[in-house]
């Protein structure tokens, strides 16, 4: 039974990964490939947390801090809903952080000031997201990794709770768990 419900649910997930994934010509190659992808798995991440005092109609905010492939992929996300809820797109510069998005990706950018970053996000209920290696190592909560080829995750599960999120145990599963400010 159990073993049942993780496939189904890893064949949805992988369906809502094709869903959001927009054919792109061979010539833009790998990279244009790898930030669908990317924007993808944000898109998911987004069915599978839950936000304390938000409704199933509330916009679901998702921001983008700094100059980064994904805002493109990102801003397509616009066209979805998650439920009932509307996707909204923000991109941010570096002067602004706007600590009322729901989901903020951390652009590579970023690198040097995501220390200050996390701490003035450290009272909001974001879920910030980086391919920054280290990151859920720093206090982020979800790390998008390359292993094997491929886009693995990191959560940082204490990062989550302490910013009063809750993550489904069905994302969990899929994910390799980090507790506290340890490298996986």
């Amino acid at each position: 039974m159990l073993f049942n419900c993780t496939l189904q649910f890893i064949i949805l997930f992988c369906s809502g990964l094709l869903i959001v994934l927009q054919p792109e010509p061979a010539s833009a190659g790998r990279q244009a490939e790898e930030t669908q992808l990317k924007a993808a798995y944000i898109y998911n991440f987004g069915k599978y947390v839950t936000w304390p005092m938000i409704t199933a109609t509330d916009p679901l905010d998702i921001c983008l801090l700094g100059p980064d492939p994904l805002a493109d992929p990102l801003q397509k996300l616009e066209e979805k809903k998650i439920g009932d809820r509307e996707i909204t797109f923000y991109l941010l510069d570096s002067t602004s952080i706007k600590t009322d998005c729901e989901m903020l990706f951390i652009s590579r950018s970023q690198q040097e000031q995501l220390a200050g970053t996390l701490a003035q996000l450290e009272d909001n209920a974001v879920l910030t997201i980086s391919d920054i290696q280290g990151f859920a190592g720093k206090g982020g909560m979800i790390e998008l990794v390359r292993k094997e080829n491929k886009i693995r995750f990191v959560i940082n599960i204490d990062s989550v709770q302490r910013a009063g999120l809750v993550i489904s145990s069905r994302l969990l599963r899929l994910a390799t768990i980090l507790s506290g400010d340890r490298q996986p």
